[in-house]
């Protein structure tokens, strides 16, 4: 099995039940926060220290990422539009306007050049980051589209739904190319792993699935959360898968074995968010509990 550090809550970084997803930057020394609130929050992680609070949406933000460069921050909200934020000086740089329901998630491709974003009436766009044009618009699912992303090459791009389903499509043409069935129950998230040779996805089946991308067969199950899987995420050397769930857990999965590693607790309700820092040294979570935690 994977030997890997044994992770232990470092303190709770802070408290607010507004929190809807956390992501470390890049290099490991921030982190940006979304809530219920309309607002964006960016942190120092060792200082423990607000840095931008980026105001602009007037609902919800659902998700926030960073581009592979760290400075750039993606953000989308119930309020139908998609934020392109400058990280250092905390200043929108574009504001996204297509939607017509709810934008859920939003991704930056590798290059950092293309958007793709979803939103819960299934729709999915890609963009242009410099001009901040729409470039493609398609429907593969008919029921709310919950993860969309890129690969690491940038070539196809992989989205999860309610309908229980997992689609790859060609990231130019937007044709879908492959399908993965599988799961049960709603596919809450999917990821690629770093090499572009498999993929994770979680489901309110209880289950995370490791694929083989090239076959769409199912090589590994991770059984041992109790209730619905909310995210599960790769390690950046691709080598563990870190998940949360409405069990109230966070758990650290040997990808190569498909067995538990360590299984963190302490947050008092569904565990809703959680990342890994590129480094895996950090943890970060967020809860219904109205805490954020972090572990090392």
């Amino acid at each position: 099995m994977l030997q890997t550090k044994y992770f232990k809550q470092l303190n709770i970084f802070a408290e607010s039940d507004n929190v809807t997803s956390v992501k470390f930057s890049p290099d490991n020394n921030k982190v940006a926060l979304s809530s219920n609130n309309g607002q964006i929050q960016i942190w120092d992680v060792c200082m423990r220290q607000e840095i931008h609070t980026l105001v602009g949406h007037s609902d919800c933000v659902n998700e926030v990422e960073f581009s592979t460069d760290g400075n750039m921050l993606l953000s989308c909200s119930n309020d139908e539009t998609i934020g392109i934020w400058d990280v250092e000086s905390g200043t929108q740089l574009l504001q996204l306007r297509e939607h017509s329901h709810w934008v859920i998630g939003a991704k930056f491709s590798s290059d950092g050049l293309a958007i793709v974003s979803w939103s819960n009436d299934g729709k999915i766009l890609s963009w242009d980051v410099t001009s901040g044009i729409m470039t493609l618009g398609l429907e593969v699912h008919f029921m709310c589209v919950l993860t969309v992303q890129f690969s690491p090459n940038g070539h196809i791009v992989v989205s999860c739904s309610e309908d229980n389903t997992i689609q790859l499509w060609d990231a130019r043409t937007l044709q879908v190319v492959q399908e993965f069935i599988g799961h049960s129950g709603c596919v809450q998230s999917a990821q690629f792993s770093p090499d572009n040779r498999t993929l994770v996805s979680c489901s309110e089946d209880h289950s995370i699935r490791i694929w083989d991308l090239k076959s769409a067969k199912q090589v590994r199950t991770l059984q041992g959360h109790s209730d619905s899987v909310l995210k599960a995420r790769f390690s950046q050397d691709g080598l563990m898968v870190v998940s949360c769930s409405d069990d109230n857990t966070i758990r650290l999965w040997d990808v190569a074995s498909g067995q538990e590693i360590q299984r963190l607790h302490g947050h008092l309700s569904s565990v809703t968010a959680v990342d890994i820092s590129p480094d895996t040294t950090t943890i970060m979570s967020s809860s219904h509990d109205g805490t954020v935690r972090l572990w090392g």
